[in-house]
């Protein structure tokens, strides 16, 4: 080897170095202002009441911090007498399910499960899971306003919801 192809190989050694200075000194000098969301502060102040986003950093079970319990296979909700078929109103066999089963699972088969009434799960360790993302799906015909005499932005519109396991669920139109 030669000297000139050992000093050609060290200048090129220093080359992603002195692209990264040049980079990085346009950067600094281009006078660009950093930005920031209108939605939170300049200094990124954490979250009040009066913040316009909602914070959902301890949502979930146990602050999302622990997974969910497993329960075990539980009776299905057609052994209460649900169709499962979107036309009969499937409220009554989910209240009876719901007033009966003490702990553990309430299975939901494959079907469209027509609700009418509003379910209150009232104790601890009752879980209602399905069969899958579009296989199970609760369909809430009736707006709780009009269940409950209510009126708020903030009730139902009578929005499917799919139960997809013990995890999640997905609302679709």
């Amino acid at each position: 080897m030669n000297h000139k192809s050992t000093r050609l190989r060290q200048d090129a050694s220093k080359l992603p170095l002195l692209a990264l200075a040049m980079f990085s000194s346009v950067l600094l000098s281009s006078g660009v202002a950093a930005e920031y969301s209108s939605l939170w502060g300049r200094q990124g102040e954490p979250w009040t009441t009066q913040s316009r986003l909602p914070d959902f950093s301890y949502a979930g079970y146990h602050n999302g911090e622990q997974p969910l319990p497993t329960a075990a296979p539980g009776v299905s909700v057609k052994q209460f007498g649900a169709q499962g078929d979107g036309v009969a109103d499937d409220s009554q066999a989910f209240l009876t399910a719901l007033a009966e089963v003490k702990t553990g699972a309430i299975e939901i088969p494959p079907g469209r499960y027509k609700i009418t009434k509003i379910l209150e799960i009232t104790r601890s360790g009752v879980v209602l899971r399905g069969a899958g993302p579009d296989k199970s799906v609760l369909y809430f015909s009736t707006p709780l306003n009009d269940i409950t005499g209510f009126t708020s932005a903030a009730m139902t519109t009578g929005l499917p919801i799919s139960i997809s396991g013990p995890a999640s669920f997905t609302i679709s139109r």
